[in-house]
């Protein structure tokens, strides 16, 4: 009973080891924000975010609100952010993707609700949301964060103010904590172009091979670079920064097909090999030496032949009952006709 009991535990301990691992939980906020109050409005925002929301759900995450949340103010923004952080909490991957403007204050980087506007110090940081704060609540949860920001386009908010409030163009580097990619659509200090087509020159390189199976994240943003280049004429060129301990996969390579054995079928059998089957119990060697006349040329009648040859004056039909021989008209290669005739001989003066 005791082994028995054993035998039961191992069974299931192999059989849970063996068990395929259950997916990670990947959790997304996208935001895509272009119809501005107080600064000029974006084209292409809402086209990438909608698209890109599209992506990451074929990808298996759940996005927050179920699709691209647009043109979000203050309230509706720090709104959706609490609820990603809650989401985190059961989560192993977070993802943020911000379209829209974003903007450089004294050294820290923020993304623009659509109400935002800057008319002193307070509005920065009442109005506006701090990248770091984003990036370290999310730290707090998944073992992998991953934050794709695709703004600093040109932003004439707080012009008058560049000086006074340390404004300064395009985003600065970003760090990121241990599990944590950032990506920005355009290298430190620069601008990202809003583009021409239906998305930005980012998302678009982003939305070409986000869903390309089995593909790092890294070599992913790499082509995503050169795409961004070409596209734009070198005048833009993503740039990122990865504190990642892992590689992280967005479409994992498909399982392969099991393959269906191969089923041979037997070739069918010869005139000679069926009119074997119906005198190989006979003992008259008339109708075995009919049978040599008339398939002549067979496997048969040859090692008949040989046999006879062998034992001229002897009584060879005793080998014919050799449940060896009279199965033998599977076997039809060269080699194999030559060990049988050894065999019959042996079996011949054996009787």
């Amino acid at each position: 009973m005791r082994c028995f009991l054993y035998a039961m535990v191992f069974t299931v301990a192999f059989a849970l080891g063996a068990a395929p691992a259950i997916a990670e939980k990947r959790v997304a906020l996208v935001i895509g924000n272009f119809s501005y109050k107080h600064t000029t409005s974006l084209r292409s925002p809402g086209n990438d975010a909608t698209d890109v929301a599209g992506a990451l759900k074929r990808l298996g995450f759940d996005v927050l609100g179920g699709e691209a949340l647009l043109n979000l103010d203050r309230v509706e923004m720090g709104r959706a952010i609490r609820r990603f952080t809650k989401a985190l909490r059961h989560a192993e991957i977070g993802l943020f993707y911000y379209s829209g403007h974003g903007i450089q204050v004294s050294g820290r980087n923020y993304v623009v609700p659509t109400d935002g506007q800057l008319e002193d110090e307070s509005d920065v940081e009442f109005g506006m949301f701090a990248l770091e704060s984003i990036i370290k609540t999310m730290e707090r949860g998944p073992k992998t964060n991953l934050v794709f920001l695709d703004a600093c386009r040109d932003n004439p908010l707080g012009k008058g103010l560049t000086k006074s409030l340390g404004i300064s163009k395009g985003f600065v580097p970003e760090s990121a904590g241990t599990g944590t990619l950032i990506a920005f659509a355009t290298e430190p200090g620069k601008i990202a172009l809003d583009g021409k087509g239906k998305y930005s020159p980012f998302t678009e390189g982003l939305l070409k091979h986000i869903e390309k199976p089995g593909i790092d994240v890294a070599p992913m943003l790499r082509l995503v670079r050169r795409d961004v280049r070409r596209l734009t004429k070198g005048k833009q060129t993503p740039w990122s920064n990865s504190s990642l301990e892992y590689d992280f996969y967005f479409a994992h390579m498909p399982k392969p097909k099991p393959v269906n054995p191969v089923t041979v079928s037997k070739p069918p059998l010869s005139d000679a090999a069926r009119f074997w089957a119906e005198i190989k119990d006979s003992k008259n060697q008339v109708v075995l030496e009919e049978f040599i006349k008339r398939f002549a040329n067979s496997f048969y009648a040859n090692s008949l032949r040989h046999v006879s040859k062998s034992s001229a004056g002897t009584n060879w039909l005793p080998f014919l009952q050799n449940p060896f021989f009279r199965q033998s008209h599977l076997w039809s290669t060269k080699k194999t006709r030559k060990r049988n005739r050894i065999i019959a001989t042996n079996s011949l003066r054996r009787n």
